[in-house]
């Protein structure tokens, strides 16, 4: 039951996460490691907590942040790398309309 609770929880909170879109693509991002990093970060953050918008913290938050989490979530290098990348990739005014 706890486990539907948070699988609903989850989903509902990734309904307000922005998108990647091509804006959002720089030298070292492409749409489809943001791509993956959102779908990652649903997965595996949402299961534990709730899921914070991208732009609610800093990149440098993000940064700090990521090394504790991966380790409590058992997340790999190159997962935490992907949700790292989603979530500092994030511009104001963009994506905001592709929400979903």
């Amino acid at each position: 039951m706890l486990a539907a609770i948070l699988c609903i929880a989850a989903f509902a909170c990734s309904q307000n996460l922005y998108v990647p879109s091509t804006e959002n693509v720089d030298g070292s991002n492409n749409i489809e490691a943001l791509t993956q990093g959102r779908k990652l970060y649903i997965a595996n953050c949402g299961s534990c907590h709730n899921l914070y918008k991208p732009e609610k913290y800093t990149i440098q938050h993000w940064t700090e942040k990521m090394p504790e989490m991966k380790v409590n979530a058992k997340i790999s290098n190159e997962n935490a790398d992907l949700i790292l990348k989603y979530l500092t990739s994030y511009k104001p005014g963009v994506g905001a309309e592709n929400k979903g």
